[in-house]
């Protein structure tokens, strides 16, 4: 049966108008040519948006969400972008608001021609900016997450609730939350991540324990077992004097993970001394191989051909075995690579934000200037 059609939404996100050159400040590319962006004028009242040619033009895809009226914080939007056609879009406000209802989840499968409102999430509570970069994920079309921040509660809890949906998106079941389940409420969060409808985890920030953690699920994310990490190979007293974080979990099938570990040992000066490690697991945890690698954001294109980014990037095609530097940059990048040559990133530094891309290997970066399509 088919799915009524929406109502038209007043005083809705306006469009931005073709030729107008646009502001991209997050980045998702499937391939050479087609993917997401989150971004607009400025950096704040975010639209979405969609390219077919590679990043220089973009088309404004926007749901149809009520725009901030009067005194109204700007809206941020956070999505889920599952493949060129498929996509997941949250707005929360960006300063404490208490809405009339909780917000709504929007879905496409048409690239953002047509979007569908979920009903609206269960929570009354002020629906704050996430707390880690992807809040909304999914594993396939059907199953997703999403994880909503409460408020930091102090001595080691951040307080979250965590939503389900098995029906892609149109509806939502409040599965974890701080008044019924203490799972996932200890320390700050940093991802969470699933490889099928069952098989989760979700990856820790700093916190004042001499060890570093994860937890797992394997029933949908309705229990979760912690699991404290071994120290690295490498470095087996590392633990004692570090304080760690967990953090970028990447799912290859249900028992094949890597994740990345991020220590900082500091002297008596107070600066820190960072190491970082890949983590990887193939049977869900039950044992690890650790090996270090340049830090500090790991992505995968394939399980062999990895990028280690920062301003110091680093490629290699033997999925973290071995690493080679191709290049330094002045500026800090959200990166998303497509193979082992052709990648973009926003570039951030001084206050400045950019969009470049690299067809070699990250060896050399061009600026674009993205703009509405015609």
């Amino acid at each position: 049966t088919a799915e009524p059609t929406p109502a038209p939404v007043e005083n809705r996100i306006a469009p931005l108008s073709p030729g107008q050159p646009v502001l991209i400040t997050t980045i998702r590319m499937f391939d050479e040519t087609n993917g997401w962006a989150i971004g607009g004028l400025d950096e704040t009242g975010d639209h979405i948006l969609t390219t077919t040619d590679g990043g220089q033009t973009w088309q404004d895809v926007t749901p149809p969400e009520p725009a901030p009226q009067g005194d109204q914080p700007p809206k941020a939007a956070a999505a889920f972008f599952l493949d060129p056609n498929t996509a997941w879009v949250l707005y929360a406000y960006t300063d404490r608001y208490l809405s009339e209802q909780g917000p709504v989840v929007w879905r496409t499968t048409d690239r953002g021609q047509t979007w569908l409102p979920s009903q609206p999430l269960d929570t009354d509570s002020f629906f704050l900016p996430w707390i880690i970069d992807q809040p909304i994920v999914f594993a396939d079309a059907q199953n997703g997450w999403l994880m909503e921040n409460l408020h930091d509660a102090g001595m080691g809890s951040a307080y979250i609730n965590l939503y389900r949906t098995t029906d892609s998106g149109a509806t939502w079941q409040r599965i974890i939350d701080p008044m019924e389940n203490p799972a996932l409420q200890t320390a700050g969060k940093t991802a969470i991540a699933f490889a099928d409808a069952q098989t989760g985890i979700a990856t820790y920030e700093q916190n004042a324990y001499p060890s570093v953690y994860v937890d797992w699920t394997f029933d949908g994310g309705l229990t979760w077992e912690q699991q404290f990490l071994p120290a690295p190979d490498s470095a087996p007293d590392l633990f004692d004097t570090a304080f760690c974080a967990s953090y970028a979990p990447t799912f290859f099938s249900p028992l094949s993970l890597t994740l990345a570990v991020q220590c900082e040992v500091f002297d008596e000066n107070g600066n820190a001394q960072s190491s970082f490690f890949l983590y990887t697991t193939e049977d869900a945890g039950q044992t690890w191989a650790t090996r270090p690698f340049p830090g500090r954001v790991p992505q995968f294109v394939t399980p062999e051909v990895v990028w280690a980014l920062s301003r110091d990037i680093y490629r290699s095609t033997d999925g973290g075995s071995t690493w080679t530097q191709v290049k330094t940059v002045n500026w800090d990048g959200q990166f998303s690579f497509v193979s082992q040559t052709t990648g973009w990133a926003v570039a951030r530094a001084d206050g400045e934000i950019a969009l470049v891309r690299t067809t070699n290997g990250g060896d050399s970066w061009e600026l674009l200037e993205p703009q509405i399509a015609p």
